[in-house]
């Protein structure tokens, strides 16, 4: 039998491997090479995979081995070919955790002032130390945190990864929690109110209490939801609150803008400067020198004073001393108090029996439809009508047509609030169309010259009157009176 027939013998017993195995000093790598000088082909191909292990059990290689990279070196070298520091072992980098994060969509730090950019002084009225939130509004984004896992050396050993941290957030009353299609929690609010941060919990409350005073230490106020103040409104200070108000002490000269019914324990001193505007009713103990004006009812405890009111329901005046002394009264369903005028103030104005809100809002459309016609008027002058509607620019040198095709859209969104405020009017007549029959009442005493108007019938008293009730004739038109 020929030699080549006989199975190779291993290398020679004390003889040096022809190859090496070299582990990286971060135990990282390891690297195999193979110089077959001074060896014989039988040599060559003895070279088995149990001298690999051997030696690589010896390096303590024990993981991330490449077997296809194992392959290909043990075949080379059994092919005789040289190689250096062929990679056949390669470890694990620990991958880290990701902590969770935080993204606030809403300020959770105190405004400490608001500067003017025209002049740039501070403001400190401006301060909004209230957080206001509508209902759907994201509150905060959380990414949640991710697992690491660990790594290791080619020499078995492990390699920690960094621990992710969690962050706990709690979602409080009227707050409501979502995953979006990135995987991240969405805290929205469920209600109009006021946010409130503390420590890891949110919540949302539809009413806000303010322990103490509105004044340059909490500035003005922008409040949704309902909002109770327990001491006074300084002066110079504004208050806007999307829905109901409870304020507990003093209204100096300050503004009040409610969308809802607005409650003063006390009352309101406007210095001819005060000036409340509510949706619902107003009630307080007294008023002197503000204007109010009020979509529902006012009920004024003990003197309404040198006041401006407008009203779309019944003013009334019954508590105390009852009295309305000067300004102007004007109530859509009536005027009730216990005193009416006086000998020494200024002339008391009443009237009633129109819907003098209506009024005001019908005013106010008819200038807008006004102005937005005149508008229309102006753009018609440079494009014919023909052409807006058409919407053809065809004929408009290219330069210019972006230039003309910013005055079509004006054209076009003019037109539309037209339709809007056309519709508006429209409501607001059929509004008006409704009649109310109003009394006006003194349940002691009337004064005289006061003047008295309604519906359309006015008349100016001349003389006193005790427990009498005013009213308009539907038949001839004139103001007369009953006693009660």
């Amino acid at each position: 039998m020929k030699g080549s027939e006989n199975p190779p013998a291993s290398p020679q017993v004390g003889l040096e491997l022809p190859f090496s195995v070299l582990v990286s000093s971060d135990e990282m790598e390891a690297y195999l090479s193979f110089d077959p000088k001074g060896l014989t082909p039988d040599d060559w191909k003895a070279i088995s995979p149990q001298d690999l292990k051997e030696e690589l059990s010896r390096k303590r290689v024990v993981a991330g081995l490449v077997p296809a990279k194992l392959n290909e070196c043990l075949t080379q070298m059994q092919e005789g070919k040289d190689f250096a520091n062929v990679m056949i072992a390669q470890g694990k980098l620990p991958v880290d955790g990701q902590d969770a994060k935080i993204v606030w969509h809403v300020d959770i730090k105190d405004q400490k002032s608001f500067t003017d950019e025209t002049t740039g002084k501070i403001d400190y009225r401006e301060r909004h130390v209230i957080k206001s939130i509508g209902a759907g509004a994201l509150l905060v984004v959380k990414s949640p945190m991710t697992q690491g896992s660990d790594g290791q050396t080619v020499t078995g050993k492990v390699i920690k990864a960094k621990k992710s941290v969690d962050v706990q957030l709690v979602a409080g009353k009227n707050v409501e929690v979502n995953q979006n299609e990135k995987g991240e929690i969405e805290y929205r609010s469920l209600a109009n109110g006021t946010y409130i941060v503390l420590g890891n919990r949110i919540d949302v409350n539809q009413q806000t209490m303010i322990a103490g005073d509105i004044d340059f230490s909490t500035g003005n106020i922008k409040c949704n939801g309902d909002l109770s103040i327990k001491g006074h409104i300084a002066s110079g200070f504004r208050v806007e609150v999307e829905q109901h108000l409870d304020v507990g002490d003093m209204v100096e000269s300050a503004e009040i803008i409610a969308g809802g019914n607005v409650m003063l324990h006390r009352g309101i001193k406007g210095q001819d400067k005060g000036f409340i505007k509510c949706g619902g009713s107003l009630q307080a103990l007294y008023a002197e020198r503000a204007v109010l004006e009020v979509q529902g009812d006012v009920e004024i405890g003990n003197a309404l004073l040198e006041c401006k009111v407008t009203c779309g329901g019944k003013v009334t005046v019954l508590k105390g001393k009852g009295a309305i002394i000067g300004g102007e009264i004007r109530a859509a369903k009536g005027i009730e108090a216990k005193k009416i005028g006086s000998d020494f103030a200024s002339t008391t104005v009443l009237e009633a029996g129109i819907d003098f809100l209506t009024e005001k809002a019908l005013t106010d459309v008819n200038n807008k439809i006004k102005a937005t016609q005149e508008n229309l008027g102006k753009i018609e002058r440079v494009l014919s009508r023909d052409i807006l509607e058409k919407g053809d620019l065809s004929f408009i040198p290219e330069d210019k047509r972006a230039q003309f095709a910013k005055i079509m859209e004006t054209w076009r969104t003019s037109r539309a609030q037209l339709k809007e405020l056309t519709e508006q009017k429209v409501h607001l007549l059929e509004k008006k169309q409704s009649k109310v029959r109003a009394f006006i009442t003194a349940q002691d005493q009337m004064y005289s010259r006061v003047k008295l108007k309604i519906g359309v019938s006015t008349m100016t008293t001349d003389r006193e009157y005790s427990r009498v009730m005013f009213y308009e004739d539907p038949d001839d038109k004139k103001i007369k009176y009953s006693y009660k």
